[in-house]
This record gives structure tokens, sequence and C-alpha cells, in this order.
């Protein structure tokens, strides 16, 4: 059983409990992860593709089991014969009738091939184990697709939590400004101040709604569940203990799934060039066949004629020159492993530049987080202290929705710190190859 096959059975068993919720207001991460891993359509394709791949790395189909067929025939023909021999006889037979019948049993199996059979056998295996590869990388990137978007939910869930405090506020404000005004303690300009206010607030309200409507349909759609299936989703996820920089190279340069399918598409290439060289050898052939033929004719010597037995024979066959193909193949086949190598090179700088960029990213996100949630304090205590002031009228509105403004920033300032945060950990785990242990 394939690492991806082991991990299909472990996500599986965890789906059960989720199925049984069917009430279930509140998603989970895990939750999540385990819909897309059961409904995704890309990953159901990449599954039957392993096994496709898997089916097809069998002896027979690299020519190393022998062939057996079961043949049989039978004809019958009418004709007017007239027949002359030496003696000066004749015979003359209209409608005469021939009836011929066969059957046999044949085997063929190729002895030597130049070693090209079993070079075969091998490139079907890595070609199941390149594809193995290939699909844990596209499971990979849905399943970080999933994180990516409960993480965008959350986000979103947590601006909108924002914007509904922005309108809670506005709207005590503007209840205030009204009663003010109506026991003359403030001017009607007060009181549009704080309904031109409470509006915007609304406004942003809104847009933050369809925000978090539409990162929920997105999410959806990756878990392959209805459009409008509804929830909410944790506000805080687990963060990742990542270890150094040094070791997720490390781990990337062995685990990553698209450096794993390279490096099986390497070896098949090589593989590829000992099969073009095997041309260069004879190939001998094995066959045995049991028979049975029978005759039967109106006319002629023979009344009937029937032969049944067995028979077998070696066949070898080396082609001396066949308009300079093999060499050509070779050239090409070489060219292949040369192509692979490069790609190699290619993709395991471009994966080291990706580690480095994302874990930058990551620690650049964690630092944000931290000043943003100091900022945050400081506009939280801003604000109490603003509001007291205002209350007591020490300040104006101005001042005070300059405070208010300045809290919603701070806090949505924070949510996409985490964010950014939660993605870029992401992206390190799952391109140093992590990521389907991580979730094991």
């Amino acid at each position: 059983m394939t690492h991806y096959a082991r991990l299909i059975c472990l996500l599986s068993l965890g789906l059960w409990p989720w199925l049984a919720q069917a009430q279930q207001t509140t998603l989970t991460l895990e939750q999540a992860i385990q819909q897309t891993f059961a409904n995704n359509y890309s990953i159901k394709v990449a599954r039957y593709q392993v096994t496709v791949a898997e089916n097809a790395a069998i002896a027979g189909n690299a020519g190393l089991m022998p062939t057996v067929a079961l043949n049989a025939g039978m004809s019958y023909s009418l004709n007017d014969v007239n027949l002359v021999f030496l003696s000066g006889d004749g015979q003359s037979i209209d409608n005469a009738a021939t009836v011929s019948g066969n059957a046999s049993i044949e085997a063929r199996y190729i002895l030597y091939q130049g070693g090209a059979n079993k070079r075969n056998l091998q490139n079907l295996l890595l070609t199941a184990r390149q594809t193995d590869a290939e699909s844990r990388r596209l499971v990979e990137e849905t399943l970080s697709q999933t994180i990516n978007a409960y993480y965008a939910v959350a986000l979103a869930q947590e601006n909108l939590s924002v914007a509904q405090q922005a309108i809670d506020i506005s709207t005590d404000r503007f209840k205030r400004a009204q009663q003010r005004a109506e026991f003359g303690a403030a001017s009607s300009l007060d009181v549009l101040n704080a309904t031109v206010d409470l509006n915007a607030d609304s406004v942003r309200y809104f847009a933050a709604s369809i925000d978090y409507r539409n990162a929920k349909r997105n999410l959806n759609n990756l878990m392959a569940q209805s459009l409008d299936y509804d929830y909410e989703v944790e506000k805080q996820v687990a963060d990742a203990d990542l270890p150094a920089l040094n070791t997720l190279l490390g781990k990337a340069k062995e685990n990553n799934a698209e450096l794993v399918a390279i490096r099986q598409n390497l070896r098949v290439s090589e593989n590829s060039l000992h099969i073009a060289q095997a041309a260069n050898y004879p190939t001998i052939d094995l066959n045995a066949a049991y028979g049975y033929n029978r005759t039967e004719a109106q006319a002629g010597f023979v009344i009937s004629n029937q032969t049944r037995g067995f028979n077998a024979g070696i066949t070898l066959n080396w082609p001396i020159f066949n308009g300079m193909q093999r060499r050509t193949q070779i050239q090409n086949a070489r060219i292949g492993v040369d192509i692979a190598q490069e790609q190699e090179k290619l993709i395991q700088e471009r994966i080291e530049r990706e580690v480095v960029n994302a874990y930058a990213t990551y620690e650049n996100a964690l630092f944000v987080v931290r000043m943003q949630e100091r900022n945050v304090r400081i506009a939280e205590q801003n604000f109490e202290q603003s509001t007291e002031k205002f209350n007591f009228g020490q300040i104006n509105t101005t001042q005070f929705r300059e405070a208010q403004l300045n809290l919603v920033q701070a806090r949505n300032a924070l949510n996409n710190a985490y964010f950014t945060a939660k993605t870029a950990e992401l992206e390190v785990v799952r391109l140093s190859g992590e990521l389907l242990q991580e979730l094991r």
C-alpha cells in the first residue's frame, strides 16, 4: 500500500464522527480537511490515476510473461469439379463440397530482448511511483487551498465581527446624540455627523458580509459541499512548530512531492535509454503449439485428411540495419536523460528559493502580528479613554470618530497579519513535504 493509500484510510476513518453530526454549526479545520479529502473531485481523479498506474505495473505488460492463444476455424466450399488424372481417367462432380476445420493452442515467450523487457517492468513501477508522487502533490495543493480558504473564512468572520462592533458603537453614539439634541445639549450637526458615520459603518458591514459569504462559498466548493452550506469556523487555529530553515531545506530536498516526481521521471528516462540500446541486441522467441486439422472433400484423390500434433520452435531476430532509426532513438533517449537532469536541478533550485522566501515571509508576518497586537492594545486603551472624554464633553465627535476608526483599523490589520502568517506557515510546511505528515 502506498503512502497515499495509507493516508486515504487514515483521513477516511476520521471523517465518520463529522458525518454523524449533521446538525453541527461550527466547522473545525480538521473537519474541512476531511471533507475535502473525501469529496473533492480533483482528489478523486488523482486516486483513480494512481490506481490505473499501479494496475499497469505488472510483468505481463512488460513482456515478461508468456502469451497463450486459442485458435479455431472452419470453412465450407461448394464447387463444380472437373479433374483429369495422369492415367487418363477423369472425374467430374457438380456441387462438390469441401469442409475443413482446425483448432490449436499456441504459446509464445520472449526469452531474450536485450534486457528491454525487465527495463520495461522497472519503468512501469517507476511510473506508478511517479504518478503517486504527482498525485500527492495535487492532494497537498488541494488541501493547502482548503486550509487557506478556511483561514480566509476565519479572517472574513473576524472582520465581520469588527464591522458589527463598529456599528454597535456608532448606533450607541447616534442614540446619545439624539437624546442630547432633544434636551438641547447637542446641536443637530452632532446628530447628522453620527448618522453619516453610522451609515458608513453599515456600508462596511455589508461589504464585510459579502466577503464572508464569498469566502464560505469558496471553501464549500473545495469540500464539494452545497454552495449555501452554512457554518461558523473556529477563530483561532493552532500554530505549527516550524524547525530551523536549514532543517526545512533538507526536508524539502528529500520529501517535496514535486522533487520526488521529477526524480522518478529521471529514472524513467535513464531506463528508456537502456531500452533503446537493447534494440542493438537480438530477440529470441520461444513458441509452441498443439493443433488439430481435418479436411473432407467430395472430389479429388483424398476424401479426408486429418492431422493432430505438437510443434515447437525458437526464433532469433537480429536487425542489422533499419535506416538509422535505432541510432536516432538512442540519441534522443540520451537527450531525454539530459533534459530530466536539468529539470531536476531547475525544480530543486526553485523549491529551495520558495522555501527561503516563504520562511522569510513567515518570520516577517510573525513580527507584524506582534506589532499589530500591541497596536490593538494601544487602540483599545485610546478608545476607552476617548469614550470617557466624549461622554463628559471633553472631546468632539471628530476626535471620538478618529479613535473609533483607529481601533477598527488596528483590529482589521491584526486579522490580516494573522492570516498572512498562517498562509506563509502553511506554504513552508507544504514545500518541505511535511503537509500530509502534519495532517495524519
